[in-house]
């Protein structure tokens, strides 16, 4: 089962890239940061046991129903470079930056339980346009050469929050 995270608090923001929880700090310590997706794909037997960290647009999402509390999400999301930095120089209101071309799809899904008690669906702030951080392990290529995630965790980060253009220096 995945975990899942959505923030948009800026008040807890550092200088370089800082996990939001210690779930996602335990997957960001053991993830490999500076492969794109295309490049994995292309050697996917070699690259199955391996984690991997990524940040990218949704572009889809469809969430269904299980027994009770239980959702399962699936996102389609279009990849973009990232340096796991996070802007703060005041010049811009977004922190986090990201390069304004794309450089492939990713698919990520994740099974999440709705909290005993809430009527909040999980997940519910990934829609199109958010960004998302998601860690996990290639699982297959889809024929239009997307890459599908065995996902281990998704952090969404609210619009106002990024950017795709150029930071100023």
């Amino acid at each position: 089962m995945a975990a899942v995270l959505v923030t948009g608090c800026a008040s807890k923001l550092k200088p370089t890239y800082t996990p939001a929880s210690d779930t996602e700090r335990g997957y960001f310590k053991d993830a490999t940061l500076d492969k794109k997706p295309s490049e994995v794909a292309l050697q996917i037997d070699r690259n199955r046991d391996k984690v991997y960290a990524w940040a990218g647009i949704v572009l889809d999402k469809t969430v269904k129903q299980g027994k009770r509390s239980e959702f399962e999400i699936n996102l389609l999301v279009e990849h973009r470079d990232f340096n796991w930095q996070e802007n703060l120089t005041g010049k811009e209101s977004e922190v986090f930056i990201l390069e304004p071309t794309s450089s492939g799809k990713i698919r990520v899904s994740g099974r999440f339980t709705r909290p005993k008690g809430s009527k909040s669906m999980p997940g519910k702030d990934m829609n199109k346009g958010s960004l998302v951080l998601v860690y996990g392990k290639p699982d297959k290529v889809e024929a239009d050469g997307t890459l599908v995630l065995k996902t281990l965790f998704m952090r969404s980060i609210d619009r106002k929050w990024h950017s795709t253009r150029k930071a100023t220096p």
